[in-house]
């Protein structure tokens, strides 16, 4: 009868509602997770690319030390060549000098000890 056929459709109503609310919250709730996930995606790729930037001038920053670093050795190896060639000698020399002060010293004592010619007139 009519009230059997309208107490289906009410009850088919009801069913299609519930249905249609709990579709649309679990389309909320989705849309929630997706974008939870999709800013935690871009946070990650955020750090992943700062990370990469990060890298890039920590391996540029190592490539500029390295070629300072063989600069100031080959000033280092270039120093300690001069010093081998030049102060080497010199300390021969300041022996050498040493060796000829005492010389001129004790020859200096021996003409102040030989009478002058002033002195030998008299």
């Amino acid at each position: 009868t009519y009230s059997t056929v309208l107490k289906q459709f009410q009850e088919l109503h009801a069913n299609i509602t519930k249905a249609k609310d709990s579709r649309t919250k679990l389309n909320a709730d989705l849309k929630s997770a997706q974008d939870d996930s999709y800013n935690k995606w871009l946070a990650a790729e955020s750090t992943y690319r700062d990370s990469q930037s990060k890298m890039k001038t920590a391996e540029d920053a190592a490539k500029f030390a390295r070629g300072e670093l063989q600069k100031y050795s080959a000033a280092v190896d270039d120093a300690n060549k001069h010093i081998q060639d030049n102060v080497a000698p010199l300390a021969h020399e300041k022996a050498s000098l040493a060796t000829q002060k005492q010389l001129i010293a004790t020859i200096s004592e021996l003409v102040k000890a030989l009478p002058t010619a002033a002195s030998a007139e008299s």
